[in-house]
This record gives C-alpha cells, structure tokens and sequence, in this order.
C-alpha cells in the first residue's frame, strides 16, 4: 500500500511539474511603449483588476519597490508600474535598472506598447498635447526620437501589443484578458487576419501567408462577401491545399504554444495574411483560432485587422 501510494505521489508530483503555474510571489510588470500607444488604459484595466499601479515611476525606484513587493506578496501580490520616457533622463537607465533586478532574482515582465506612427500622431492631435520628446520640433519628431531610445526595450520584451486599430475599450479588454487568468498559465492567442497590401503586423510572432490558395475575389458571387461568410469559407477551406495547411500549421505551433507556456509567456499573435485581409486570410484565421483554441490551457481570439478596408 505504501509502495502504491508512493508511487501516486511521484507520479502527482511529475504531472505538476509538467503543467506550469504562477508562482505564488508577488507579480511584477512592468509597462513601457510609446507614447500615445495606451499605456494609461492599460493600467487602468489592471488597476480595475485588483493590480496595484503605480504611473511614471523613475526607473532607479524599481529595485526598491521590488524589494517592497517581495516583503510584503500579500499586500502587493499584483505590482504594476508604468515607466516611459515622461522622466527624460531618468528613463536612460531602465536597461541597467531591469538587468539589477534580475540580478537580485526579481522576476518580471515587460509589456510594450506600440502603434504605427500615423495613428500616434493622429492620437496626439486629438489631445492637442504635445510628444514629450518633440522640443521645438513637429510631433513626427518626438516619434522618431522615442522609437530610438526604446527599440531595445521592443526587442527585449517578452509581450508586444499593437494598438494601431484598438479604441480605449479594446484595448482595456485585450490587457484584462491577457493578465485576469489565474491557475495553471494560460496562453491568450490572438489569431489575427490582414491584407499585405496593408503591411506587416507589427507585433506578429509568426506570419503565414495564404496567398497560395484560389482568390474568391475572381468570383463575382463571392467578390462581395467576405471570409466571415458561409459561402467564402467553404470555397477557401474546401480548397485541398488549405486543409493540409491548417492541418500542418497547427501540429507545427503545437510545440511552440506548450514551450511559451513552460516559459511563462501569456500572449502571442499569430497573424495570417492574404492581398487584401478580406476572404482568404478571414476564413482561415477563423479555423485556426477554433483548432488552436482546442489545445490545452490556451485560448484563442480573432482579430480582423483590414476587414473593411476595401
């Protein structure tokens, strides 16, 4: 009986190290990007989310409010803290000030903001406030400087969210499902349909390119419609060469989603693209994310970036 039960226990013991978990420590992330690019919604929606956010904070005070948070993970299980180039120079030392907190054994994460230049200064017009970084020059300016000093902050973070096409709203729904999961780590896969004409998803982990598969738009009674309809998915899914491709992309992001898992990272964008982002990425964006969405701890939401467009 002992043996058995031994044995149960080890084997237990083997599945909990197979399925990650959050830790129990205090959370610690950190939220930067470009200005304009949403950062106080964001903090908002955590805020409203029982996290504990602190705005503009000078990079040089994370290391002790890390150290707060580790002293007391009850009382601050949740930190959020908002750093961006609003404290000028200040803001010249956040790389030095992440790497003494993994020096000290302090783990966190990065979310970065971003969003295409035209919809910034389009942003920052609306407010009619200026670019922090402008000086005396146009808003483009400030732009330009900002993506310079924060490139390696982009590169470096394990989250990157795209807020070119997001109001206040979507933006406060994408943030709350990406961090409001609790228990085993879930991964939140956005699946997301574009047209290349359009260019590129900034903050895309893969790519495909379904431009391969026949074009509804050469047939006059689908031209109108769009990958949401009936009539344009059979026509794209019944296609042999995009079955076996939905087949395959999904075995092959198997490994990936379950290795982002095991490495605690809870977003990824998977975007799928055609000419336009009207039929054939559509239909198949929408397949992949009920496959995906299929697979263990990970759940799977559309997004159509350029639906509409034409």
């Amino acid at each position: 009986m002992t043996e058995q039960h031994d044995a149960t226990a080890a084997t237990a013991a083997t599945d909990n190290a197979l399925t990650p978990v959050k830790p129990v420590e205090a959370e610690l992330l950190v939220i930067t990007g470009m200005s304009g690019a949403g950062r106080s919604t964001a903090a908002n929606a955590l805020e409203d989310h029982g996290w504990y956010v602190i705005e503009n904070l000078p990079p040089q005070m994370l290391g002790t409010l890390a150290d707060l948070a580790s002293r007391m993970p009850a009382a601050l299980p949740k930190l959020a803290v908002v750093v961006d180039v609003r404290s000028k120079a200040l803001f010249a030392d956040i790389r030095d000030s992440l790497k003494a907190l993994s020096a000290a054994g302090v783990a966190y994460r990065v979310l970065f903001l971003d969003a295409s230049d035209d919809t910034l200064v389009r942003r920052f017009e609306q407010g009619r406030r200026p670019h922090p970084l402008q000086n005396d020059g146009r808003i483009t300016d400030g732009i330009t400087a900002e993506r310079l000093l924060l490139a390696d902050m982009k590169a470096q973070a394990e989250m990157v969210l795209d807020t070119s096409v997001m109001n206040v709203h979507q933006l406060a729904t994408a943030v709350t499902e990406l961090f409001s999961e609790s228990g085993p780590v879930v991964l939140s896969l956005t699946v997301m349909s574009f047209g290349f004409k359009y260019g590129l998803p900034m903050d895309a982990n893969y790519v495909a390119d379904v431009r391969f598969i026949p074009n509804p738009h050469w047939i006059p009674q689908l031209r109108p419609l769009t990958g949401q309809d009936e009539a344009v998915s059979n026509f794209v899914l019944q296609d042999n060469g995009a079955a076996g491709f939905v087949d395959r992309y999904v075995h092959a992001l198997e490994p990936v989603l379950e290795g982002y898992r095991r490495e605690n990272k809870h977003y990824a964008t998977i975007a799928v693209g055609c000419t336009g982002g009207k039929h054939r990425s559509v239909a198949v964006a929408i397949e992949l994310a009920k496959r995906l969405g299929q697979l263990p701890h990970v759940t799977a939401s559309i997004r159509h970036r350029d639906l509409g467009r034409e």
